[in-house]
């Protein structure tokens, strides 16, 4: 007779473990975002040279009000932090140059399409990174084609001699990987 075995490992999203602040999950989340914020603050004109201290305000601020923060719809955490990242950006430019007249405000709600796909990019590298020593080498290949550097299904299989549908499969595959692990995160 089998017996009946549960999982005592039960798969936690990262969502989930930032809010029970896991050291850990704090060190992923904050690797994942940093360029991400890095590339949001070259925006909002911080200049190079101060960039990587706001940058750490920002992180800084994020773990401090991560408690505010509800998951809900696809991109609501990157907007909650575009919004972060705006403000710090704000009150450095404001400490660093008082007098020069505010800039027009910039809307962190809603982002062009160009925009966008320049986010996923730079959060698609952070998540290569991430899986380097965990996914084989052709899937992160095939994954980086499609979804950093933008190249169609069937140009990617191409180019590491696979199937379109092999490629579509393995694109799918880590999405619904990176999806299950940084749920509400994205």
């Amino acid at each position: 007779m089998r017996r009946k075995t549960t999982d005592t490992t039960t798969s936690t999203t990262l969502y989930e473990l930032c809010r029970k602040n896991d050291p850990a999950a704090w060190d992923r989340l904050t690797k994942l975002y940093k360029k991400l914020v890095l590339f949001w603050l070259k925006e909002f004109k911080v200049p190079a040279k101060d960039a990587d201290a706001v940058c750490q305000n920002v992180l800084t601020e994020m773990s401090a009000q991560f408690r505010r923060f509800r998951k809900g719809e696809p991109g609501k955490f990157r907007t909650w932090l575009r919004g972060l990242t705006y403000s710090c950006a704000q009150d450095y430019n404001q400490k660093k140059q008082p007098k020069k007249a505010d800039a027009a405000p910039v809307d962190v709600q809603n982002i062009t399409r160009e925009q966008n796909k320049k986010e996923k990019a730079i959060l698609c590298r952070q998540f290569i990174a991430f899986f380097k020593n965990k996914v084989a080498p052709m899937h992160l290949n095939a994954f980086e084609l499609v979804t950093v550097k933008g190249m169609t299904s069937k140009a990617a299989a191409e180019a590491l001699n696979l199937s379109g549908e092999n490629v579509r499969q393995i694109k799918s595959r880590l999405e619904k990987r990176i999806e299950a692990e940084w749920d509400g995160l994205l």
